[in-house]
C-alpha cells in the first residue's frame, strides 16, 4: 500500500500473479466492475478529470493461455476514453517490438476495429530482452500524445515504463486563483471594466447585484493569476546522479543473479542494497532538516507545513443512480433531489378539521 494512494488490485485465484490500480487520493475516481474475461486479468478504475472520465485498466494475459479478442473487444468496448495497460505476452513491430506473434496481430487487429492506438517504448522492459517491448498501452479515444519510457528504479527482471499523457498540447495552462502570484493593478483594471460595462438593473434587486459582483472579482482574479504548469513533478529523478547509477547497477546486478545464482553477485546486491536504503535515508532527512530549518512564522510556512500533514484526503464514492455511478457534487445533488421528489407525496389540503375541532375544544381548559 502507498501512502496518500487507493490501491484496487484484482488476485489470481491462483499463486503467480495480480492486477491492481493505484490512484493518488485527492482525484476524483471510483472502481468499476469489468465485463468477464476468458485470458485476461485486469482491474478498473475510473478517473474524472477536469474535462471527461478516463478508464484506466491494468491488464495481464499469462503466457500459457492464448489471447481471446472477445477480451480486447470488450475492454475496449467500455464507454467513453480508455486506457488499456500490462503485459499482454503480445509481440507486434507497431508498439516498438523487434519481432511479431500471433497475440500480437490478434491485438493490433481488435485495436484497429476499435479505432484504438498501441503504444510502447523504444527500449525492452524484460530482461533478458526477448522481443522488446512486453509491456505496452492500447488507449481508446485519449485526444493527447502519449509516449512511453522505462526506468531503472526496480530491482526486478520486469522494467517498470511511464506512459507520459501530454495534457499542455490541447489543454490550456490551468489559472488557479493565488494570492501569493496575482497582479493586483491587472486584478482592479479588469474589476473595473467589467462593471462599467454591464451592470444588473436596479429592478433586478441586491441579489443580483451581489451575484454579479462575485462573478466580476471571480473572473477579474482568473485573469490576473499568472498560469501554472499543468506537467507532474517526476520525483523520481529528483535523487541525486550518485544514487541514480547505484540503483541502474543494483538492477543489472540483480538481473546478473537470477540467471547465474552466483552467491558471490548475491552477496554483492544484498550489500549495494542496504547501502543504497542508506543513502536514501540519509538524504531524506538532511532535506527535512534543511526544510524545518527554514520554516518560519512569520511567512505562515510553519502554519502550511503544520497543515499539510494535518490534512486528511478523504475520497468520497459516488452514487449508483439508474446502474450509472454519479461522482460531481453537482450531479450528485440533482440525483437526491431526484429521488426526494419521487419520495415525496404532495398533499392538497394540510388542514384536519377533526383535530382543529378538538384542539378548539381542549384549549379552553388548560386557560
Amino acid at each position: 500500500m502507498t501512502a496518500n494512494y487507493s490501491s484496487y488490485r484484482t488476485d489470481r485465484l491462483t499463486a503467480g500473479g495480480a492486477t491492481a490500480v493505484n490512484v493518488r487520493n485527492g482525484i476524483c475516481h471510483h472502481v468499476i466492475q469489468l465485463p468477464p474475461l476468458a485470458t485476461l486479468e485486469a482491474t478498473g478504475v475510473v478517473v474524472h478529470a477536469s474535462a471527461d472520465a478516463i478508464t484506466f485498466v491494468a491488464a495481464s494475459r499469462p503466457p500459457s493461455r492464448p489471447l481471446d479478442p472477445a477480451d480486447i473487444d470488450a475492454l475496449l468496448s467500455l464507454r467513453g476514453q480508455v486506457f488499456v495497460t500490462g503485459d499482454f505476452n503480445s509481440k507486434h513491430v507497431s508498439w516498438n517490438s523487434r519481432i511479431t506473434n500471433a497475440a500480437g496481430r490478434c491485438l493490433l487487429r481488435v485495436a484497429e476495429r476499435h479505432h484504438a492506438l498501441g503504444v510502447g517504448p523504444y527500449d525492452p522492459t524484460i530482461f533478458p530482452a526477448g522481443g522488446l517491448p512486453d509491456i505496452i498501452a492500447v488507449v481508446k479515444g485519449v485526444p493527447h500524445q502519449i509516449t512511453a519510457t522505462t526506468r531503472t528504479a526496480l530491482s526486478s527482471d520486469n522494467v517498470p515504463v511511464v506512459f507520459d499523457i501530454d495534457l499542455d498540447a490541447l489543454q490550456q495552462p490551468r489559472r488557479d486563483i493565488s494570492l501569493a502570484g496575482i497582479d493586483w493593478d491587472r486584478f482592479q483594471a479588469a474589476v473595473t471594466d467589467s462593471l462599467a460595462a454591464a451592470t444588473p438593473p436596479v429592478e433586478a434587486g441586491a441579489d443580483a447585484a451581489l451575484l454579479h459582483f462575485a462573478a466580476t472579482t471571480n473572473d477579474a482574479a482568473n485573469i490576473a493569476t499568472p498560469p501554472r504548469p499543468r506537467t507532474p513533478p517526476d520525483y523520481s529523478r529528483q535523487l541525486p546522479p550518485d544514487i541514480l547509477a547505484a540503483i541502474t547497477e543494483k538492477s543489472r546486478l540483480y538481473r546478473e543473479w537470477q540467471r547465474t545464482r552466483n552467491d558471490d553477485t548475491k552477496r554483492l546486491l544484498n550489500r549495494m542494497r542496504r547501502d543504497i536504503r542508506a543513502a536514501i535515508d540519509d538524504r531524506r532527512h538532511r532535506d527535512w532538516t534543511n526544510k524545518v530549518a527554514t520554516l518560519c512564522l512569520d511567512d505562515s510556512s510553519a502554519r502550511r507545513t503544520t497543515k499539510r500533514f494535518l490534512r486528511r484526503t478523504q475520497r468520497i464514492p459516488p452514487l449508483m443512480v439508474h446502474g450509472q455511478a454519479v461522482c460531481e457534487p453537482a450531479a450528485k445533488a440533482d440525483a437526491l433531489a431526484d429521488v426526494f421528489e419521487a419520495a415525496f407525496t404532495p398533499i392538497e389540503d394540510p388542514t384536519d378539521a377533526v383535530h382543529d375541532d378538538l384542539v378548539a375544544e381542549r384549549l379552553p381548559h388548560y386557560f
